[in-house]
């Protein structure tokens, strides 16, 4: 049992953090749904608040080894981590404060602070309620969901998808509560879609707030503490707790939006054009007198931060089967990780050279022309060696340290997509070539302009042009 807990530490931890939360949800289940004789006092359901921290120091300790680090960077000074506890602690308290105004300006009565000190199975609690919901909620929910699981999750995925992944496990973890929590049974097990996007917009926003402040568990806590107060108190309800928890939403679709996916914490880089220019769109580039009467053509460029003939080996090694597209691999690649390397045996090249269009299949790409560190072009033909399509690759010196590569994709008269006749197929081709175009050279230029010492195996994913 060691070995395999050793072996799978996040699947044993979700595993031990469901079995001990559920072993007092359950029972407590059944109860309401009178199921079994009432044996335990329903005060106990803030015991299975426990269940994520006691699996998190069990597991923790199975494997003797540090839970990871997230992808935020070192620990902040203490006085940093005292900004990041205040954030946590009172964002949501101003978030409610910001709902009562909108429920004064709506003409609804809004619930007083010193209500909010009534939960369910307990008597008022008035304030300390804050202090059951740090103990419980905070601590015994946060140690394990973002202490343990998260930066785990995120030693080997993204940001955005370890919280995703969080999100479907804490959601999970709740459904004891839609049967015996009166909160939860007024609302109804048709609310779930609705309370997931709940779930996940709060795991967003401390994934913000866990990374953003290198990694404080408390800050989290503290955030779930006040969260938790000012929304389930039953004297929450209504519009003010609609308001607070839509508020939480938007606050997770800023970061969403603002932020890198890959950290969730640091700003993105402003976004990189593909776009070409008029006057590039409208000149001649080398393939295209190998269709003269296209039936249409798609012109895309990027500017890359580096000399011609740091651009070229990339594009001299294109394919699947070979260094991949770029792209989606995915969708081009068969899900093998495109080539973050140099490969010195795809490096010569000539006419008639095949560029494989998908893993294994006969349709491929063949080299039609090129000029070693100028252009590129490849194609489809017929049996009778009519041009279907042309897949151009221009590099242009910007300056001494800077490459325009422009690439252009024409088809001909003999060119058919899915069979759908070409008025009616143009407006898909062209959206699936630019997602998959724009993909490509974002990948070509990270490439490029990665320091070799930080080329590693991470995939961009391969493109094919023209969709075909």
């Amino acid at each position: 049992m060691k070995i395999w807990i050793r072996k799978h530490p996040l699947a044993s931890y979700f595993i031990l953090a469901y079995a001990v939360s559920w072993s007092v949800g359950v029972p407590l289940a059944l109860q309401a749904q009178g199921v079994t004789a009432q044996r335990l006092p329903w005060s106990f359901h803030y015991l299975t608040a426990f269940g994520p921290a006691i699996a998190a120091f069990v597991i923790a300790r199975l494997v003797r080894s540090p839970s990871g680090t997230s992808r935020s960077g070192d620990l902040q000074p203490a006085t940093r981590s005292i900004v990041w506890w205040a954030i946590g602690g009172g964002a949501p308290l101003l978030l409610f404060a910001i709902a009562q105004l909108a429920a004064r300006i709506a003409g609804q009565s809004s619930p007083a602070w010193s209500t909010l000190g009534q939960i369910s199975f307990l008597p008022n609690l008035g304030w300390s309620a804050w202090e059951l919901w740090f103990i419980t909620s905070g601590c015994g929910e946060e140690l394990g969901w973002r202490g343990f699981a998260l930066p785990r999750l995120q030693n080997t995925h993204p940001a955005m998808t370890s919280t995703l992944l969080l999100a479907l496990a804490w959601a999970g973890w709740h459904l004891p509560a839609f049967f015996y929590v009166p909160s939860y049974r007024a609302m109804g097990l048709q609310i779930i879609p609705a309370f997931f996007l709940g779930i996940l917009a709060g795991a967003i926003v401390l994934t913000w707030l866990y990374n953003a402040s290198g990694g404080s568990v408390l800050a989290a806590a503290l955030w779930h503490a006040s969260f938790n107060f000012v929304t389930a108190s039953p004297n929450a309800g209504g519009l003010v707790a609609a308001v607070t928890s839509t508020l939480v939403m938007v606050w997770a679709v800023v970061i969403v939006w603002r932020y890198d996916w890959k950290t969730l914490a640091h700003r993105r880089l402003p976004r990189r054009s593909i776009r070409a220019s008029g006057e590039e769109r409208a000149r001649t580039l080398p393939g295209d007198e190998r269709i003269p009467d296209s039936i249409g053509a798609f012109t895309h460029a990027i500017t890359i931060r580096r000399p011609r003939s740091e651009v070229w080996p990339w594009l001299a090694q294109m394919g699947a089967d070979r260094a991949g597209w770029y792209s989606y691999d995915v969708i081009d690649n068969a899900r093998r990780p495109s080539a973050d390397r140099i490969i010195p045996d795809l490096q010569v090249l000539v006419v008639g050279t095949i560029f494989p269009a998908l893993p294994g299949v006969t349709d491929a790409f063949r080299l039609l022309a090129f000029d070693r560190e100028r252009f590129l072009v490849i194609g489809v033909a017929t049996p009778d060696g009519t041009c279907v399509m042309t897949w151009a690759f221009v590099l242009e010196d910007v300056d001494r340290h800077s490459t325009r590569l422009i690439v252009r994709a024409r088809g001909g008269r003999a060119y058919r997509f899915k069979g759908l006749p070409w008025w009616a197929a143009k407006p898909i081709v062209k959206a699936v070539h630019f997602i998959m175009q724009r993909k490509q050279l974002l990948g070509i230029a990270e490439r490029v302009e990665r320091p070799s010492g930080e080329l590693d195996s991470q995939s961009l994913s391969p493109a094919r042009s023209l969709a075909s």
